[in-house]
């Protein structure tokens, strides 16, 4: 009798069905400050993508991370310590998991380390050219920061010694520029896994549908994804919606391809 998977994988579009089918790579995303990624997921996740795709990675976004803290107020050198611990304790997992799994060292990415390769270096400064020419993508990217200002934000004051501001606090240009890095850094794997990492086409997890992958596959956006980059939202097989059984099934079409 076959194992219930532990997730459901619900791909954005068709095509990206169909690189979630050819399970060539998956890049997994975490989010530092987010209670979705409890240790035992991360490892949970880790875990169930290295049986279900060829190789597998991970992403985390780094000093990146600190630059929320520092749009919203806090002092660089707590914001970058801050960042540092939270970075740790999702790499922590996730390593562990895919040495278990026998995936090797060296999957457990960030910003500064993918910056060492050529491709992810180009699309990044592509990114940060379209921000201050497209207004389209510096929306998307500003709102994206916001939100994960609110977030840090939150996640310091529950752990400062000294008191923080638990709300959001108003935003100038300047410190909407600030916070817009941390999309800077995750860009550059939305539209092209496959060219930084070597492969012909890839996936990238993450447990909720998001606006900036979004805007990525409108006809109008002014930064288009690789032909052979996918997205898909893999969550819980409990808290999954109806919708995912497609995904399900897909991939259970894959794993009895892969076992004959």
């Amino acid at each position: 009798m076959e194992t219930e998977p532990p997730f459901r994988t619900l791909p954005y579009t068709g095509q990206c069905g169909r690189h979630l089918m050819a399970a060539e790579h998956a890049l997994i995303g975490l989010s530092p400050w987010n209670g979705y990624f409890t240790a035992r997921r991360v490892e949970t996740l880790v875990e169930w993508a290295a049986g279900a795709f060829r190789r597998v990675d991970v992403f985390i976004p780094s000093y990146e991370a600190a630059y929320t803290l520092i749009a919203a107020g806090v002092a660089p050198a707590v914001a970058v310590g801050r960042a540092r611990r939270a970075v740790k304790k999702l790499r922590g997992p996730a390593q562990r998991a895919l040495l278990r799994a026998g995936c090797g060292e060296g999957r457990v990415h960030t910003g500064t380390s993918l910056a060492a390769r050529p491709r992810y270096l180009r699309l990044r400064r592509t990114v940060e050219r379209t921000y201050h020419q497209d207004p389209g993508v510096r929306a998307v990217c500003r709102a994206v920061g916001r939100s994960a200002v609110a977030g840090a934000l939150a996640a310091h004051a529950r752990t400062a010694s000294r008191p923080e501001p638990e709300r959001e606090p108003g935003l100038s240009e300047e410190r909407l520029d600030t916070a817009a890095r941390y999309a800077w850094a995750e860009l550059p794997v939305m539209l092209d896994s496959p060219g930084i990492f070597g492969v012909s086409s890839s996936v990238l997890v993450y447990h909720r549908r998001t606006p900036l992958m979004e805007s990525l596959l409108q006809d109008d956006s002014a930064l288009r994804p690789a032909p052979g980059q996918g997205f898909v939202v893999v969550a819980p097989a409990g808290r999954a919606s109806p919708g995912d059984a497609a995904g399900d099934a897909r991939g259970a079409r894959r794993r009895r391809a892969a076992a004959l």
